[in-house]
């Protein structure tokens, strides 16, 4: 395992929002930034433990299959997953993209990847207000094949 970002460093950006967790990291190692380039990145996952208490489970209504929701849990660890590994859960997005273009969206992953050759100080941006999630809402549509209105 290479550790490629780290809040503590500062190029990387966790957040929750109304969709789950939003992450935005500042990635240069180089290998990864090849991986990007080529659309070898193909989602996330993260590592955490459940919190007593916060987790509900049952059976979902549409398909049948076994559901745990985690009304809290404590993150561990967030990683990127090239096309070696598979997602553990569906509905994530990951999108790498340079200064001036997106250069990549995956098959899943929720959330930016920044792509640089060189390292940079990050910035520190005050909290947008209003977010406007439309474009990533839309993208998780097309990817459960539902149609937009």
């Amino acid at each position: 395992m290479r550790v490629l970002g780290s809040q503590k460093t500062g190029n990387l950006e966790l957040a929750e929002d109304n969709i789950g967790l939003r992450a935005r990291a500042i990635v240069t190692d180089p290998e990864v930034v090849e991986e990007a380039r080529q659309g070898k990145l193909v989602g996330w996952s993260f590592g955490f433990y459940d919190i007593e208490g916060a987790v509900d489970t049952g059976v979902d209504e549409d398909t049948g299959l076994p559901l745990r929701k985690l009304r809290d849990l404590d993150l561990r660890e967030v990683s990127i997953l090239d096309s070696t590994r598979t997602p553990a859960y569906d509905g994530t997005l990951i999108m790498a993209r340079d200064d001036e273009e997106t250069l990549y969206v995956g098959e899943a992953f929720l959330d930016e990847i920044e792509v640089r050759e060189e390292v940079k100080e990050p910035e520190q941006a005050e909290p947008e207000a209003n977010i406007d999630y439309s474009t990533y809402e839309e993208w998780i549509k097309d990817m459960k094949g539902e149609k937009a209105e």
